[in-house]
């Protein structure tokens, strides 16, 4: 009888033996909360976009204009063979340029300074005899050459109409390095009057060319037209990001050319909605026309960009990854153990909400118990303004996630992960703020239109604000520098 006992009481125990083994390799804990309820997120529209400003000084070097003139206007600049034209007047004359042409301020006009030559020659007749006796072939007459030095001055003012249409007006005058005169029969006869009219008629014709010739080299409205559409091209600024920058100009407006030194200055403001976007640019840009002049009093230096740019949730899931997977967390008091096997990210109004896939196990007594499934985190993303860095605050598990994780494993775990995911999911900005501006630096210094030559540095980029869509975060971002044009 108390062998028969023994035996019962020792099938009882082999049979608990053999449950406890069963419970330790099969009992597994399935994390399957439900996931939380999508609430719409922010559209573009909610965050308004600045119009961005850019000031362009023009400069307009005198050395330019000086080599195209000179090479318009050069050796002899007019010729008169004949003794016969102009009424009979006995004179020819051949005047040409001795120096180059220089150009220089002239009140508030452009100065021009031509040094000239003048060949002179005057045909002096006596006619007494062949009128008394009526014929030519008495007339007695000899001719006379005397050559003279003078400073053709012109000043031109240069106008921008409100269509972009070039107007000049070029006055021009002489100065004589030496009064004129012929000597005739041991006397100086003074010339200047009789050649005034001749010269002030060729400094009214090269006034004229001077207007045709700024007019020709100074096509306002082409350049201007061809900048505007420009600008309006999808831009790639870097190859390795894959960096669209696009720019819809609104206003432009323009600075009369004046005279300041050694150069001809004006200027350019252009307001505009910039954008920037990784990845291949496939929207549609709708490109305006050149709109009509508005004139700036002075010109002024300086831009201040503001654009729109982002990473997608594919990009913050990425990175979240980076950071987490095959992190371990361990609990000696619970003999707990969980590993993130993968991570997913996305918005949910203004949190982020992270899909957390976790494997791990838990051991009670003899019990092992696994864990696997998923968790969910919240999180409100915030920008630390001064480090430029986007942290994680207020982590936490949604509430269906929480009462799960918790039951499953320990309060131990569960924190660890939450304070992991808070920790080490901090975007440094600055190196990407740091390649960005060598790349939009570099681009600057190569972009350079048919007729205007580039030159420009950005100094300081700075993330404004950070806000979720339905594609990822977006930023509002700062960008401060200084471009200059000259013509070439």
């Amino acid at each position: 009888m108390n062998r028969f006992a023994d035996l019962v009481i020792m099938k009882h125990l082999f049979n608990f033996f053999f449950i406890l083994m069963g419970l330790s390799v099969w009992a597994q804990e399935d994390l399957n909360p439900a996931a939380p309820i999508r609430k719409p997120n922010a559209t573009e529209d909610a965050v308004p976009l600045p119009n961005s400003v850019v000031h362009l000084p023009l400069v307009f070097k005198f050395a330019s204009l000086e080599k195209t003139i000179n090479a318009l206007y050069n050796g002899v600049l007019y010729e008169d063979t004949s003794f016969n034209n102009n009424g009979g007047d006995n004179v020819k004359i051949r005047v040409t340029k001795i120096a180059p042409i220089t150009l220089k301020p002239y009140g508030d006009s452009l100065g021009i300074t031509c040094p000239i030559h003048i060949n002179l020659v005057y045909r002096y007749q006596n006619n007494s005899l062949s009128e008394t006796f009526s014929t030519d072939l008495l007339s007695i007459s000899a001719t006379k050459s005397a050559d003279f030095y003078m400073d053709a001055i012109l000043g031109t003012k240069l106008f921008i109409g409100g269509e972009w249409t070039v107007k000049t007006k070029t006055i021009g005058s002489y100065k004589w390095r030496k009064p004129p005169y012929i000597e005739v029969a041991g006397i100086n006869i003074p010339v200047e009057k009789l050649v005034h009219s001749q010269i002030q008629t060729q400094i009214n014709d090269v006034a004229k060319l001077i207007d045709e010739t700024f007019v020709k080299e100074y096509p306002i409205k082409d350049m201007m037209t061809k900048l505007w559409y420009q600008i309006q091209n999808p831009y790639k600024v870097d190859d390795s990001l894959n960096l669209w920058l696009t720019l819809s100009p609104q206003t432009v407006s323009y600075v009369h050319p004046f005279v300041k030194g050694a150069q001809l200055e004006s200027g350019v403001k252009i307001t505009a909605k910039v954008e920037a976007n990784v990845g291949q640019f496939s929207g549609k840009q709708n490109i305006t026309q050149l709109p009509s002049l508005k004139r700036m009093a002075k010109p002024a230096s300086g831009m201040e960009i503001w654009l729109k740019s982002g990473a997608t949730y594919n990009e913050i899931s990425r990175l979240s990854r980076a950071m987490l997977v095959d992190s371990v967390y361990k609990d000696e008091e619970s003999k707990s153990e969980i590993t993130i096997k993968d991570v997913a990210v996305y918005g949910n109004r203004d949190v982020l909400e992270f899909k957390i896939q976790v494997d791990g196990f838990t051991k009670k007594l003899l019990v092992k118990k696994n864990i696997k499934g998923v968790v969910y985190l919240r999180a409100v993303p915030v920008l630390d303004s001064l480090k430029q860095e986007i942290k994680l605050t207020q982590v936490d598990y949604d509430l269906n996630s929480k009462d799960l994780f918790l039951k499953a494993t320990s309060a131990v775990l569960a924190n660890a992960v939450k304070k992991a995911v808070e920790k080490n999911v901090v975007v440094d900005l600055k190196p990407y703020l740091k390649d960005a501006k060598v790349s939009i630096n570099t681009t600057l210094k190569q972009f350079d239109t048919e007729y205007i030559r580039f030159n420009g540095q950005v100094s300081n980029i700075s993330i404004n604000k950070i806000y979720l869509t339905d594609e990822g975060i977006r930023f509002l971002i700062f960008l401060k520098g200084n471009l200059q044009g000259s013509y070439r």
